[in-house]
């Protein structure tokens, strides 16, 4: 069923396609969209034919490119503060980005080592050589996203953009505020994250240019429960906040925002939400301890356009032990024709 739908789905102009596995489902929403695949989709796409065995078409010396032999190679764009003994590129499109720094000694009781200073590098797809270096210093993070060829990266009260084109630091902005994110898109620039006031804290959203992050507005959420955090989506015009619910009921509180005046459109309490582009978002809830949950595709207003069930695995009670002893007689006297056993003792509700 699940392979029968992947190759449905590609053929929906505007529906829903759910994939159901083990304990989860998937609901992909598709409305008058080309079949191009996204950015997050291009970086694990294979484009080349898998007739034969690749090889590989060169190696990343990490010590030759920073003329550092104890420099290491980092996860990036995650997790650039600390080096837990692998690393990765970060797919830009025609140019991967690396990030490289000195690991420092581990503290006792840590998984991975801290990392220093940071330096971003370009590397040529094609060959695997430099085509540019640039030193961001301590950072923690760069933005997934890669707007006007641009990235973020910042740490705890500092954000850097670097051009991805030329490896230029276009600038290193500080703030009064504790970052958890930064984005560019197109030539807007936002940074999000909380400022504490008394023991409280407020969550923080800017919007500007790489050189003015407030240029054109900086607003505040009441955002004050555990994992509190705000982000913008500018591909849905939307501004979401969340937090944990407390004791755990809900699981998190979403509340989502217009992007351009701040207004409220509506909140949702539940698993997750999560924005699957032309406006519409995709959520989750009470899919927990073997419960049947539902997810809902819900329009720009919140208003809900379907809602699935999620199926849940439960054991299968084994049979009476009368029962067992018919299967076993009539299975000794009719072997030819007994059916293959099923691989699992598991039945699926739906």
């Amino acid at each position: 069923m699940g392979s029968g739908l992947k190759e449905h789905w590609k053929l929906v102009a505007l529906g829903i396609a759910l994939i159901g596995a083990v304990g989860t489902i998937m609901v992909s929403v598709l409305a008058d969209r080309s079949s191009a695949p996204t950015s997050a989709q291009e970086q694990h796409s294979v484009v080349m034919s898998l007739k034969d065995r690749p090889r590989p078409a060169w190696t990343l010396d990490i010590g030759r490119l920073t003329h550092n032999p104890g420099d290491v190679l980092l996860a990036m764009p995650q997790t650039l503060d600390t080096y837990y003994g692998y690393g990765s590129l970060f797919n830009a499109g025609d140019i991967l980005i690396a990030a490289t720094a000195y690991p420092l000694p581990a503290a006792e009781g840590q998984s991975g080592r801290p990392a220093g200073a940071v330096t971003l590098m370009g590397i040529d797809p094609a060959d695997g050589s430099r085509m540019w270096k640039v030193r961001v210093g301590n950072v923690g993070q760069c933005a997934q996203e890669v707007g006007q060829r641009v990235i973020a990266c910042w740490e705890n009260r500092r954000v850097a953009f670097v051009d991805i084109e030329s490896g230029t630091l276009l600038s290193e902005i500080g703030t009064d505020f504790d970052l958890n994110g930064a984005r560019v898109d197109g030539d807007t620039v936002y940074v999000s994250g909380s400022v504490s006031d008394g023991g409280s804290a407020e969550s923080v959203l800017t919007s500007g240019t790489v050189t003015d992050i407030t240029a054109n507005f900086r607003r505040t959420f009441d955002v004050r429960g555990d994992a509190g955090a705000v982000y913008a989506t500018p591909d849905t015009g939307t501004i979401i906040a969340y937090e944990r619910g407390r004791s755990g009921e809900p699981p998190y509180i979403y509340t989502v925002y217009d992007l351009e005046t701040g207004d409220r459109r509506f909140a949702f309490e539940g698993d997750s939400l999560l924005q699957v582009g032309e406006g519409l978002f995709l959520t989750s809830t009470g899919g927990r301890s073997g419960t049947v949950g539902t997810q809902n595709v819900l329009a720009a207003d919140g208003s809900v356009i379907r809602a699935v069930p999620i199926p849940v695995y439960v054991p299968q009670d084994p049979p009476p032990a009368s029962r067992r002893r018919r299967h076993r007689s009539s299975s000794a006297t009719a072997r030819t024709t007994r059916r293959p056993a099923r691989s699992s003792g598991e039945t699926l509700l739906s």
